[in-house]
Formats: C-alpha cells, structure tokens, sequence
C-alpha cells in the first residue's frame, strides 16, 4: 500500500455516483469519546465556508483501548479534521468483485464459546440482544486505489457508501463498503437506516431466501429492535416521524437483509448532525439492547477490540447537515496485510453454526475487492 502525503485523508463515494476525496489538512482534533469529539468540533464549525466539510470518525466503543493493538495503532479513538480542499467528481462505480467463494479459515471453536456467553447473558443479565464481532488476516500487497474502486462497486450494488479513512501517520487505512447510513441530516430532515436480520445469499434462490428471512421470528425480532430503537432516539428530536410497519427485503452481493428507512423532521433546527450520532450510536444493529448493557457485555467479551469497525464515518458541515454511515463490511490496511472484519446479531435463538456462516458471507464483499482468491485467511492478532 502506498503511502502519500503526511496528514489524514478521506476518500467517501456514494451509490449515486458522487465521489469526494479530500486533499491537505487545516487543521484536525482527536479526542477521548463522541462527546469530547462534539465540543471540540462546535465553535469550529461556526467559521467554515461555503461548501466546506468536516471529516469525522470514531471508534465503536472509545472508552475500549485498542492502540495498544498493532492492528489499530495510529487510529485515535475519536478524529475529526477539515481539509484544504475536498475535491467531488462523478463516474461510474467499477466492478462487483466475486464470484468465487473465498473461505475465511478462522477459529468456529472460539465463536461458539462467545455465542454461548451471549446466549447465556440472555437468560441471566437482562440483554434482548448483542452483536458479536470478529476478524481475520490476509496477505495482501496490492495498491489502495485499485481495491478502492472495487469496493465503488460493492457499494453501489447495495446502495450504500464506499469510504477509506487514513490517519495522521498513513501507515495504515480503514477501508470499507458499507450498506447501513447511521444518519443523515439536511435542513430538517433526518433519516437513518433500521438493517438488521440477515441471511447469506444462495446464488439462484434470492426469492426463496427472501421468503425465508421474512418469516424468521429470530431474524424480524432482531430487526424489531433495530427499528424500534431508531425511532425512539430519533423522536426525541423530531415532531414527525415515519416507519413502514413491515420491513423489506434488501439483496446485497453475499447477504440478504431486513431493511426498514426512518425519517423524521427536527423539532429544533438547531439540532445538529453530531448531536444525532451521539444519540444513535451504537444502535442495536451493532451493539445490542439495551445499549449500555449489551456495549459493556461487548467490551468484556470480544477477544480483540474492534477499534473504528462499526463505529461512525461521515461527515458534517457548518450548517449542521452531515451524513454519516457505520463502518461495516470494512477491514485495516497494514503493509503485507489486510484484517477483515465481520458481526453477527445474537439474540436468544441464536446458532453459533449459523451466526458463524453469517459472519463468512459479509467477509466475502471485503475478500472478493482484495483478491484473496488464492489467500488463506486466519483470526487472530
């Protein structure tokens, strides 16, 4: 992976088409948690200009130290930065990478002991439902712009957003292709992604996966509190909302998902882009509920911490607009290696067996851009 200029860097790209990419540094905060991140950004946003842009991303859980892991040295728990300039062009979206399977060789042992502790937690701690996470490690050697443009297509597929993120030292880059939008906020109105409850996609049988996924007690129940969750955070600011009651089917390269839009219009326009990811991160898709339990359920549990994996990536401007997604279907570029990450909603019900495969079909968007035909993959540090 080459490495450019000193400093962070974004590259962001939409279904649609709209690539930004930013390029110098004005200046750039870190801090300890979303909130010390908010405090410090505000009285900045006020003097930006026309058009301009703060770039912002975060950890899934700051208060879990994960510096120490070489994994996710560099990368400070909560950043935010405005660039000298961010430069937008439209094009086309690249190629879907696939069609072979690609198998994360991993440690099922494992998986199903932390499965079971959250199976187990369901019964005795009061959780309803928690997210686990893992990773794997590939060799990889090839050059960040190409698997970028990959991952454009991945990203266009499922309507969702291509992103990298280097930080200040550029010894490293998370790169991802995510379909969940966290949040987005322009004027008034804000919307938010409820996707939760999945299958892996059987090639030829999207029909009968899609019938499957919608008569999953375990899968809609899972979704429920997703949706559930996002309407009641989002209403606390809003005088309007609107849910469908059912939720749809939503086909993505190796993964078939529940999917539910949310919107709403503000109560007080004040409220702004930042104060709205405070609030919904992390939601149920990938922490748990309730939050707080199921967030320090993870912390205790997870093996390796997830650093910036499932955390927020967006941006925001002096408006109080901002679009921001959660960084799924991502992994950390290091040189020699890529480590790939991946979750799997618990809830009482859950399979390891069937969690685990879940876990390897959102690998494969992630394997395919990297190429890893002919890699071996393994958990691990």
């Amino acid at each position: 992976m080459a490495v450019d200029d000193v400093g962070p860097w974004v590259r962001w790209v939409e279904a649609d088409g709209q690539r930004l990419e930013t390029r110098g540094v004005k200046w750039s905060v870190t801090a300890p948690s979303l909130g010390a991140l908010s405090a410090r950004l505000r009285p900045r946003l006020a003097s930006l200009g026309a058009g301009e842009r703060v770039w912002y991303a975060a950890s899934f859980d700051p208060s879990v130290g994960h510096q120490d892991d070489p994994v996710w040295a560099g990368f400070a728990p909560c950043m935010a930065f405005l660039p000298e300039a961010c430069v937008e062009t439209r094009g086309g979206q690249g190629a879907v990478s696939g069609g072979v399977r690609r198998e994360a060789v991993g440690d099922p042992e494992g998986w199903r002991r932390l499965v079971g502790e959250a199976l187990e937690a369901f019964a005795s701690q009061g959780l309803e439902k928690v997210v686990g996470a893992r990773r794997a490690v590939v060799p990889w050697r090839g050059e960040r712009r190409a698997l970028c443009e990959a991952l454009d297509g991945v990203a266009a597929a499922s309507g969702g957003v291509s992103f990298a993120v280097a930080p200040p030292e550029r010894q490293a880059c998370f790169v991802g292709a995510t379909p969940e939008r966290l949040l987005r906020r322009a004027g008034r109105r804000v919307s938010a992604d409820a996707l939760a409850g999945s299958l892996p996609r059987v090639p030829g049988r999207d029909a009968a996966v899609a019938e499957a996924l919608l008569r999953s007690e375990k899968d809609l129940r899972e979704h429920r509190y997703v949706r559930d969750a996002l309407i009641e955070k989002l209403g606390a600011f809003c005088d309007e909302i609107a849910a469908p009651p059912e939720p749809v089917v939503k086909i993505l390269p190796n993964v078939v998902h529940l999917y539910t839009p949310v919107e709403g219009r503000l109560r007080d326009p004040s409220v702004d882009a930042l104060t709205l990811v405070e609030a919904l991160h992390p939601t149920p898709a990938v922490g748990g509920t309730p939050q707080e339990a199921a967030r320090a359920w993870i912390a205790a549990h997870e093996p390796v911490p997830r650093g910036w994996y499932a955390g927020p990536v967006g941006w925001c401007d002096g408006a109080g607009d901002g679009s921001f997604v959660v960084a799924l279907r991502s992994a950390v570029l290091r040189e020699g290696a890529a480590w790939v990450f991946a979750g799997a909603g618990l809830v009482a019900g859950s399979d390891p067996a069937h969690e685990w495969r879940e876990t390897e079909a959102k690998m494969q968007a992630m394997l395919g851009a990297l190429g890893a035909a002919e890699g071996r993959v393994s958990d691990g540090q």
